[in-house]
């Protein structure tokens, strides 16, 4: 298993998960962020993701 960190500083606590990866029709890994780093690029945990209709997906702040 390998460790997470976040994406812009390699801090590996307080870590969200704010990004999936995708291969194919599975997810292939996750991208981190941690406090500071999601207050200063303003990015929201994947959490907070709304599906709005068909292949429409609405984030609530930062990474598009």
């Amino acid at each position: 298993m390998t460790r997470a960190e976040c994406r812009w500083c390699d801090a590996d606590e307080d870590l969200v998960l704010i990004g999936v990866i995708e291969r194919g029709s599975s997810a292939a890994g996750g991208i981190y962020a941690c406090g500071t780093c999601r207050a200063r690029h303003r990015v929201r945990p994947i959490s907070e993701v709304t599906e709005s209709g068909p292949g429409r997906i609405t984030y609530h702040g930062g990474m598009r």
